[in-house]
């Protein structure tokens, strides 16, 4: 636990650099937005650590001073836009382009626009929100919405000759790896309001799941892009 965020970030950062290192290879492909994600999700992460920083390195102290107090002083509005809507906006979208149903791509995107209208009109009403922690209903949405995107991918392979090499496409490690990772993760937002110095069993158990998943995500993904062969979508 002493180490987490430097544990994270290398994981995340490995995934980033295997990606770019295998760009050439998965040129011309739907991989290589898969890639940029991952780049992003680094950069992300990176930039996400400000609080940290602030409190770290003495040479900062004008920034901390200066957003001490502030909206600002806490990252929650980086993730919520960043991550808990865009990068799950990016999901859907990256496995409704391997879909093939013209039915399903169109629930995926109403879906998805309607989405995108409910949080921008909450937002537009409740604009303070941004910078609070996550509303459990976004990150409830956010991820419903990828889970049904995979499910429509996945249940495609099996009902077509994808299902007889599975097993060499990236897409299906990455859907599969994001699935159990949902699956896994999305539960903790019910149990938030443990999440204090009141209760550090809690938090100790939340941070080792959260490494573990993140481990085993990015790990997935490291391989997944070493391993597997360019492919048809």
């Amino acid at each position: 636990m002493n180490n987490f965020s430097l544990i994270l970030h290398s994981v995340e950062v490995l995934t980033a650099i295997v990606g770019l290192f295998c760009l050439k290879k998965y040129k011309g492909t739907i991989v290589r937005y898969f890639i940029y994600f991952s780049v992003y999700v680094a950069i992300l992460e990176l930039i996400g650590a400000y609080p940290r920083y602030l409190k770290s390195y003495e040479f900062l102290s004008p920034i901390k001073d200066a957003i001490e107090g502030t909206k600002l002083e806490k990252n929650h509005w980086l993730y919520l836009i960043f991550w808990t809507i865009g990068g799950k906006i990016f999901y859907s979208l990256y496995f409704r382009e391997l879909i093939n149903s013209q039915l399903q791509k169109k629930i995926i995107k109403y879906l998805l626009a309607l989405f995108i209208v409910f949080n921008v009109v909450y937002f537009a009403l409740n604009w303070e929100a941004i910078f609070e922690s996550s509303p459990i209903w976004i990150s409830i949405l956010s991820d419903s919405l990828v889970i049904l995107s995979i499910i429509f991918y996945l249940i495609e392979i099996l009902l077509n000759d994808k299902l007889l090499e599975f097993y060499k496409s990236i897409n299906f490690y990455i859907a599969s790896t994001v699935f159990v990772w949902i699956l896994i993760f999305t539960p903790l937002w019910f149990f938030d309001d443990y999440f204090s110095t009141n209760d550090m069993a809690y938090v100790k158990l939340k941070a080792t799941l959260i490494l573990c998943c993140n481990i085993f995500m990015y790990v997935t993904f490291s391989f997944a892009l070493i391993w597997c062969k360019p492919q048809n979508n």
